[in-house]
């Protein structure tokens, strides 16, 4: 046992094992503090110096088998998926991909399955583990449960190949097949993907309340819908570059309407004038001017500097 806990902590760096009694506790398996697995000391152990768990993904890596073991779901018994095989090359390398019953080894770890709090969430879903648990342990779970997994079958997706030959690349890989899958099935699963920082920043979130109390009342301003929408997508989404890019077309989106309101709002107090009729020479002068800057501002780059500049300018009066 002692040997292929090694050997497992070897392939994984950031797992943590304790020993309580007579059971051996396994955290952070894929670097994920949402979950555990307990184990009894009298498990079989042999196969867990032989796996790795990509970080990236809910899989399992077997390196004696060179076999990638993507974590899915308990499906009914005659889901078309079930049997599903296929061959496909990558970087001119052949891959063998096909939906079926899951590990030995992977049996083992759901069963041992728990969540660090009862009541835990988790952005990762707990690699898929909590619906495997339920499903190997439903016979000392409530009735519901056995009702829920009647007539399912334990499937998971596996990739076989030389995956030396990618350098186990399996995220460029995963992303790869995803889009051949999707384009063949639309309603195929697709891998899912934890994209990793390369370098974890830290920065002050910046906050009206930082430095003081949350306010007692609120008055909220009606707000254009599509912005209230990428705000939302905005801040759900885990991923740095999707973030990035919708936050910066809030930028956009709300450089190009605050322009053309601003533009409107200066053609208006023109034309309002009531000398109008009477001065048409100044005043088509002061019209053209209008355009000439709002044409000179009608990059992208100079509607960004314009809303930066007269937002700051807004917040100097604020304050």
């Amino acid at each position: 046992m002692k040997e292929n806990l090694e050997l497992l902590k070897k392939h994984n760096s950031t797992i943590e094992i304790t020993e309580v009694d007579n059971f051996v506790n396994i955290q952070k398996m894929w670097n994920d503090e949402t979950f555990s697995c307990n184990l009894e000391k009298e498990t079989n152990f042999s196969e867990f110096g032989k796996i790795v768990f990509p970080i990236e993904l809910s899989a399992i890596y077997h390196i004696d088998s060179n076999k990638l073991e993507v974590i899915y779901a308990p499906l009914i018994s005659d889901n078309i998926l079930i049997g599903r095989k296929f061959n496909f090359f990558y970087n001119g390398i052949e891959f063998q991909a096909t939906f079926e019953k899951p590990t030995d080894i992977f049996e083992i770890l759901a069963k041992g399955f728990q969540e660090t709090e009862t009541d835990s969430s988790s952005d990762t879903d707990f690699r898929n583990l909590r619906r495997f648990r339920d499903y190997y342990n439903q016979d000392t779970l409530p009735a519901y449960i056995k009702d829920l997994m009647e007539n399912k079958l334990p499937i998971n997706f596996f990739i076989s190949g030389d995956f030396n030959s990618i350098s186990n690349d399996f995220v460029s890989l995963a992303k790869h097949l995803n889009f051949y899958m999707s384009f063949y099935d639309r309603e195929t699963p697709n891998i899912v993907i934890f994209e990793q920082d390369l370098e974890q920043k830290i920065y002050e979130t910046p906050c009206y309340t930082t430095k003081e109390k949350f306010p007692e009342i609120i008055n909220l301003s009606k707000i254009d819908p599509i912005l209230l929408d990428l705000f939302q997508i905005s801040r759900k989404t885990t991923n740095v570059r999707l973030k990035f890019i919708f936050y910066f077309q809030v930028l956009e989106y709300c450089a190009y309407y605050h322009l053309n309101d601003d533009l409107k709002k200066r053609l208006t107090n023109i034309i309002k004038r009531p000398d109008l009729l009477n001065n048409t020479n100044n005043y088509s002068k002061l019209l053209i001017e209008e355009f000439k800057d709002h044409f000179k501002q009608n990059d992208d780059s100079a509607k960004l500097e314009k809303l930066i500049i007269d937002f700051c300018k807004c917040c100097t009066k604020l304050h």
